[in-house]
């Protein structure tokens, strides 16, 4: 099945937690081989959101959950023990990356050690998922030649990105992304370059979906953490 014929479903169930709002994504790959997994992010210490989150999909059971960073507010060791301990309820693998707030008071040293690295890539059926480090505001060389390397050497019909700050703000007059617009573009070039269906990302407080160039980009920030929009 051509990249470019993708039928991509997506069903969004706002779940509505207190002011802030989560989006639980479901993608049908094909009719014969699905995979379905939740996406979220921004909980920023507010665990009733996640909670929601993993108490629907434990009776839904989806294939994977995937938080895009920001799980504490200041990446102190309490905050990842709360967040870890509700992700742990979850009967389904979960996956997340790291985000701004995580990294806060030297929090990346806890972050792998409650969580494992912020940078990797697994397969699932016919899809590839690659996670990447956006923690800083920008991407280091190492971590770009990563990526550009695992986008190369992978073959999977389908390909899913994960990070925690996206390439651009979708809103009129803001911009809460990357801090480097040169990073922006090699990023979205490398993206179209390596026919990359979906890039996930978190960080604005809002949902939003977009496409560029033939590369959907989807931010689920909000799962805790009060909303910037309301779309």
């Amino acid at each position: 099945m051509d990249q470019r014929n993708l039928a991509l479903v997506i069903s969004v169930i706002m779940i509505l937690v207190v002011s802030s709002t989560a989006a639980v994504f479901f993608f049908g790959m094909t009719e014969d081989d699905t995979i379905n997994f939740y996406v979220f992010g921004d909980s920023q210490g507010y665990q009733g959101g996640i909670e929601e989150i993993v108490t629907a999909a434990n009776v839904h059971g989806p294939d994977f959950l995937f938080h895009c960073g920001d799980l504490t507010p200041f990446g102190q060791e309490n905050q990842y023990q709360a967040v870890k301990a509700v992700l742990d309820q979850s009967i389904t693998p979960v996956y997340t990356t790291i985000g701004n707030h995580d990294i806060k008071n030297s929090g990346s040293i806890l972050y792998e050690e409650y969580f494992g690295p912020s940078t990797y890539s697994f397969d699932l059926g016919p899809a590839h998922f690659t996670v990447f480090n956006t923690s800083s505001g920008d991407v280091t060389p190492q971590e770009f030649a990563w990526l550009e390397q695992d986008l190369t050497q992978n073959e999977a019909e389908f390909r899913f990105v994960f990070t925690h700050i996206p390439p651009f703000d979708p809103r009129s007059g803001e911009n809460h992304s990357l801090v480097n617009s040169t990073t922006s573009t090699r990023l979205m070039s490398l993206f179209e370059e390596h026919g990359v269906d979906v890039v996930f990302t978190g960080h604005i407080h809002m949902y939003n979906e977009t496409m560029v160039n033939g590369v959907r980009y989807v931010i689920t920030g909000g799962a805790g953490a009060s909303l910037y929009a309301d779309e």
